[in-house]
């Protein structure tokens, strides 16, 4: 099949949706953000450009959709159009002839997607009835939170509130009042990631990792502001 639908699953899964209640005090309606169940629609389809792909629909509001793609198959076609030749295994690329092309190829893919991804960073969410306002991801602030967070040195063991005082500050403390402040900043600091998802407490110990969603999101930040931020803005001035 070329193109077009191939099947389409629905079933029962986890999502956020929204809940009407009362408030006990007044009596008067609510609407609350909680985990709940609903029904999915997972379609699978050949698209023209991207080739083979997923989509998933949340059945109950917001509607959440979410789309996966898979790279590989989307440069594939691409080297296909540009005419250069490969070998391919499966879903993998074992040979490609000319990789200055297919570089080029990638970089159109990650500018496609990034700003997507960074969209949702840009609005407030809600979770367990708190919202946690929005990330300005290309503000000095932010962008520090994310490499302390991406930083290496957390990969296998996560990070505590210690080890992120040392990149907004990296000077030692003055005093305990001191090192206490800045303990209770990066304690207010992490409740905004963990409400957005990026990071997530390590269950039994003080400590914080950064999730699948955190790694793809903040390093896409990352990316936009040290590759392309400064060029698009001069070239935009």
């Amino acid at each position: 099949m070329t193109e077009g639908i191939i099947c389409a699953i629905s079933a029962i899964e986890p999502c956020r949706s929204f809940q009407v209640s009362r408030y006990p005090e007044t009596g008067r309606l609510q609407i609350r953000s909680r985990d709940r169940k609903c029904l999915h629609h997972h379609l699978y389809l050949t698209d023209p450009e991207f080739g083979f792909m997923h989509v998933c629909i949340q059945g109950r509001m917001p509607w959440e959709i979410r789309i996966y793609l898979n790279g590989r198959e989307w440069l594939a076609r691409q080297l296909d159009a540009a005419g250069v030749t490969y070998l391919r295994h499966d879903n993998a690329l074992l040979r490609i002839d000319d990789l200055e092309t297919a570089g080029r190829l990638c970089e159109r893919f990650v500018h496609k997607a990034r700003p997507r991804v960074l969209d949702a960073l840009c609005r407030p969410r809600t979770k367990n009835g708190r919202t946690h306002a929005r990330f300005s991801p290309l503000t000095k602030g932010d962008l520090t939170l994310f490499r302390a967070a991406l930083a290496g040195e957390h990969a296998i063991g996560g990070f505590r509130n210690r080890d992120l005082m040392r990149h907004p500050s990296p000077s030692a403390p003055i005093d305990p009042e001191d090192a206490q402040r800045r303990c209770q900043r990066v304690s207010r600091l992490i409740v905004k990631p963990r409400g957005h998802g990026l990071v997530a407490k390590i269950p039994h110990a003080r400590r914080y990792r950064v999730t699948a969603y955190g790694h793809r999101v903040m390093s896409a930040a990352l990316y936009v502001h040290d590759h392309g931020f400064a060029v698009r803005f001069l070239d935009a001035a």
